[in-house]
């Protein structure tokens, strides 16, 4: 059981560190305006890690920015 443990608490500390990848890439397509790569690079964050709120709150600013961008088009 102990390695089962370790395994599972390996795994999820890949996960969040893969998300947090996902995050800081998704935060340079935003500085960038690239608000679609800036979405799913976020989204991609989300999946990882559900409870990611950094991510999740740059999802919804990204997917705003996105639309006003379309909006002013």
């Amino acid at each position: 059981m102990k390695i089962i443990n370790q395994i599972l608490e390996k795994n999820q500390e890949q996960r969040k560190k893969k998300s947090e990848e996902y995050n800081r890439n998704g935060d340079e397509h935003f500085k960038n305006g690239e608000y679609d790569a800036a979405i799913s690079d976020y989204s991609k964050a989300i999946k990882l890690n559900p409870d990611f709120q950094v991510a999740i709150n740059n999802l919804k600013n990204a997917k705003k920015k996105k639309e006003e961008e379309e909006e002013r088009k």
